[in-house]
């Protein structure tokens, strides 16, 4: 349960909740939660079965470049933006000249990780989708399982897979 504490500031919380809320009320009801915490933690395969469909935002079984991208760069903003709250709070309410610029630079920055968001995914799918055993082979192989952001001697690790 501790690595479920981690994704409370991690765009997979969003999305997820989205997922678990089966007749899309708007909200998740107690059993709907508990059917979809139940069938996660069954097994890695329904942890990746469920991070695929948080990727998954049209719901069209497949996970778009661009889909994946946006989840990336939310994540770096998120992090970013946590980064930017912390430091504030640590340097004496706000003074550090730096501190209010950390958010405005990931936001400057977000193409960078989309390039780089964008090779990765090339290594996994030819085409602008990757189907869910491509995703499967990305989550089972690549090292990138989650966006850091680091100022200083603070960092903010955001996961971006249930496992």
């Amino acid at each position: 349960m501790e690595q479920f504490k981690e994704l409370a500031n991690s765009p997979i919380a969003q999305r997820l909740f989205n997922v678990f809320d089966k007749d899309k009320s708007g909200q998740v009801s107690q059993s709907e939660y508990l059917a979809g915490l139940q069938e996660i933690l069954s097994s890695d395969e329904s942890k990746i079965k469920y991070t695929f469909l948080a990727f998954d935002k049209n719901h069209d079984d497949l996970v778009s470049l661009s889909e994946f991208v946006e989840i990336f760069q939310e994540a770096w903003v998120q992090g970013f933006t946590l980064l930017q709250d912390s430091v504030q709070k640590k340097t004496s309410y706000g003074t550090n000249p730096n501190s209010n610029q950390i958010r405005d630079w990931a936001i400057k920055n977000k193409q960078v990780v989309a390039d780089k968001v964008t090779a990765e995914f090339s290594r996994y799918s030819q085409n602008e989708n990757m189907t869910f055993v491509q995703f499967r082979e990305w989550i089972k192989t690549s090292s990138i399982k989650s966006v850091t952001a680091g100022f200083e001697s603070i960092n903010f690790e955001i996961p971006l897979t249930l496992l």
